[in-house]
């Protein structure tokens, strides 16, 4: 019955989604019920970090597929790797959210993140080590920079659209610590079931003029999930997102150390000065995004929206910034330091 319970509250979550009408499993068109369907029966819950991106299909597709390939999908490497790894990510993105459901899924899994692979990569994503090669294999790697690229993209868009906690604010704190291990049970238990790679790569078209990146060459499905992806926000971002800020960023991301800009909010006056009037407010969002998501206030969403009210046009903004910054820091990540032709794990 607690679990019956617990699963109920749990797909009542989207209803934290902010600054975004949230899609309900009952109004969902037909694409976006299918993923909907997928989405619990992979992961165990319907996760509003997934779920929030449904006001654009594409958008929704392009978040799963690489959810799915990198950290659902069968792996050379234990899930509970995978999930440390996630949680490691997130605590330096300063995501509570994302922390708290992947340690909880991970502790829920035999063999916690243990092996010196992901102790490995849990230090070089928690202090951005990007001198020393990390330990593992081609096949190892392409799984991990799949999950690192996927957490720095789905933390930013967590930090701006939804509360620190994963738990209905309803929730009694005496009940927390119990429904977080509920949390755990559901997630963990579907983790532990056989999900074969590849299966979500239906929901998003093939992209001709966007290859695979050059990490993940020891795992194809994990590259064709991040090729698709990678093109379905481009061309959502090509249509919604000033043309001012898309040449504006990438130029400020190469140059970029990874450091947080720091509480001052003053570096954001120069580089947005430089916009048109109107793509102003839009500017501020895709840089805070990119390099401190967790400073986006509700003023500066609303002083978007009194320009573009659309809840696509949001959304893509965020999500176009989200990618371009998890795109440049794993850039920085060397080839590992053990190289192999296993495959393992690839459908």
């Amino acid at each position: 019955m607690a679990d019956a319970v617990a699963r109920v509250a749990l797909r009542r979550a989207i209803g934290q989604i902010r600054y975004l009408r949230p899609v309900p499993p009952g109004r969902a068109d037909p694409p976006t019920a299918e993923i909907y369907r997928q989405l619990e029966a992979d992961f165990g819950m319907l996760a509003p970090p997934i779920a929030l991106h449904a006001a654009v299909p594409e958008l929704l597709a392009a978040s799963w597929l690489m959810l799915r390939e990198s950290l659902v999908a069968d792996a050379v490497l234990p899930r509970s790797d995978l999930e440390a790894v996630a949680a490691a990510v997130s605590a330096g993105n300063a995501c509570p959210y994302c922390v708290t459901v992947h340690r909880a899924t991970e502790q829920a899994l035999p063999g916690t993140g243990r092996s010196a692979t992901v102790q490995g990569w849990s230090r070089l994503v928690a202090h951005r080590d990007t001198a020393s090669r990390p330990p593992g294999t081609a096949a190892e790697a392409a799984r991990l920079v799949g999950v690192v690229t996927t957490f720095h993209y789905l933390n930013r868009l967590v930090n701006v659209f939804l509360s620190p906690s994963p738990l209905p604010s309803a929730v009694p704190g005496v009940l927390a610590t119990p429904m977080l291990q509920v949390l755990g049970r559901f997630t963990g238990g579907h983790a532990r079931r056989p999900h074969s790679a590849g299966e979500s790569l239906r929901f998003l078209p093939t992209a001709p003029g966007q290859p695979p990146p050059a990490w993940a060459a020891a795992d194809p499905i994990v590259g064709e999930a991040f090729a698709r992806a990678a093109a379905a926000i481009d061309r959502v971002a090509t249509a919604e997102v000033p043309v001012s800020v898309r040449q504006l960023l990438p130029g400020l991301l190469s140059s970029w150390d990874g450091r947080d800009p720091g509480l001052d909010t003053g570096w954001l006056a120069e580089p947005v000065a430089g916009l048109p009037l109107e793509d102003r407010p839009a500017g501020r969002l895709a840089l805070l995004t990119a390099f401190a998501s967790y400073r986006i206030t509700e003023q500066q969403v609303r002083d978007f929206r009194l320009i573009q009210p659309g809840d696509s046009t949001l959304l893509a903004l965020i999500s176009w910034a989200a990618m371009a910054a998890a795109q440049q820091i794993v850039s920085w990540i060397p080839a590992p330091a053990v190289e192999s032709s296993d495959h393992r794990g690839n459908a």
